[in-house]
């Protein structure tokens, strides 16, 4: 039985369009994962903890410039008024994108050579292939934003299998070379260039049939309409970012750069259940909510509840065997000295469940008129880091103590997200109905 009948029976009716877009770009973005997943166990031999943490530290400077890169507007470009507007959107994006990584990378290398904020140990090569990183993520965000708007399912779960393959070589490689902390940026790098390039061969493309050049005057434009991208959504997303990389920063302090890489591999490891399900669904979400917002915007807070109804059901049943065979399993594939990976990923599976949960209903906050309500979450991460930085400076807390406090805040910081984005699903902003709407 396929996947797809297997779901439709499950679902005791037909199935429908929203859930078979989801079944197939979550079926390719699973190969992609298993890709990447096959080369874990020798990257963890390859690599050493301290290499994996110095990484970590690295890449999550370049998750939290991502809305930064290009001024968030690529997370417009799926909801722009119209297809030309769109595009318009992208190019500004790749070209803002150029220059904030180009100026990001010069800051970094001088804090770098001054050795502020204890990034002294940052070597120049690695500042140079963090910057190309950044355009890169970019570059690859705007591609991504364009397919989720023109129903290029295929075209984005096919970039997941380069991409995932694509650095998963490279960082072999590099592993082999003795390459360390360079090799897994070279191999980021490399994989989102190949998805992009994958992205560009675009069947059907509907930038020849509308015949769209590039305009400065109509980019100005279309920027002008999606500032709210801008003012609301980019500073909450950069601070939402920087929570990752504060935490793993506060775990390098407190407990050692080697238990940082143990905390890394930990994130990776749940990345990837959330990569799957979270960021499948989300993608096909956002475009579904901009389609019903121009039709009839009633539809956005039942379909909220459905898709989060299902997503909690299926993340707890089938992330719950974590909580008990997450270090045994970790040790197995991935080595004996990784084993404490293993028992932070089992206290973060709750965290990890709300996760999958809330994150792609979220996506509301793009359509609604309330979209401030979406800061209510970033007050909550703010809390986060204030009570985690304080507990470990003043109570002393061990690894695991800090671990299961992190794990109990951030889940309570997506239930109160769901919650504004439920009341912000009943504030919808309703477009131009002769505008164009395209619906994965």
């Amino acid at each position: 039985m396929s996947l797809r009948s297997f779901v439709a029976k499950a679902s005791g009716s037909k199935l429908t369009g929203f859930v078979s877009q989801v079944v197939q770009l979550g079926g390719l973005l699973l190969a992609g994962q298993l890709l990447y997943f096959l080369a874990a166990p020798i990257l963890s031999r390859l690599y050493s903890p301290a290499s994996f943490g110095a990484f970590g530290l690295l890449y999550s400077y370049v998750a939290l410039t991502s809305p930064l890169v290009c001024l968030n507007y690529d997370s417009a470009i799926p909801v722009s008024r119209d297809d030309r507007s769109a595009l318009d959107l992208a190019a500004s994006a790749i070209l803002i994108g150029l220059v904030t990584s180009t100026i990001i990378g010069a800051v970094l290398l001088s804090v770098s050579f001054a050795g502020l904020f204890g990034l002294g140990w940052i070597l120049p090569i690695d500042v140079i292939l963090v910057s190309v990183l950044m355009f890169s993520q970019g570059l690859f965000q705007a591609a991504q934003a364009w397919q989720i708007r023109t129903n290029g399912v295929r075209q984005l779960g096919l970039s997941h299998i380069f991409i995932n393959g694509g650095r998963g070589i490279a960082q072999v490689a590099a592993g082999f070379a003795k390459l360390g902390t360079s090799g897994l940026l070279f191999g980021e790098i490399f994989g989102r260039l190949l998805a992009c390039l994958q992205l560009a061969r675009t069947p059907n493309d509907r930038r020849k049939e509308i015949g769209w050049r590039f305009d400065l005057r109509a980019s100005q434009t279309a920027m002008k309409e999606s500032r709210r991208f801008v003012t609301t959504f980019m500073p909450a997303q950069i601070l939402d970012l920087a929570v990752p990389l504060i935490l793993i920063s506060v775990i390098s302090s407190s407990y050692g750069i080697a238990v940082a890489g143990q905390y890394f591999l930990m994130r990776r490891v749940l990345d990837v259940p959330i990569s799957l399900v979270a960021r499948t669904v989300a993608d096909v979400y956002s475009s579904r909510i901009a389609n019903y917002a121009h039709q009839d915007p009633r539809l956005i807070r039942p379909l909220l509840m459905k898709t989060a109804f299902v997503l909690g059901a299926m993340s707890f049943l089938c992330l719950l065997p974590l909580m008990f065979a997450a270090p045994t399993l970790i040790s197995s594939i991935f080595g004996a000295e990784w084993r404490l990976a293993g028992t932070l990923t089992a206290i973060m599976v709750p965290a990890a469940v709300l996760t999958i949960t809330v994150s792609p209903v979220t996506r509301v906050f793009f359509v609604t008129s309330r979209p401030r309500l979406r800061l209510a979450y970033s007050v909550m991460q703010l809390l986060t880091i204030g009570v985690v930085i304080g507990a470990t400076v003043w109570l002393d807390l061990g690894l695991l103590q800090t671990a299961t406090l992190i794990s109990a805040l951030v889940s309570v910081s997506y239930a109160v997200n769901f919650c504004a984005a439920y009341v912000a699903a009943g504030s919808i902003v309703v477009s131009d109905p002769g505008t164009d709407s395209h619906s994965i």
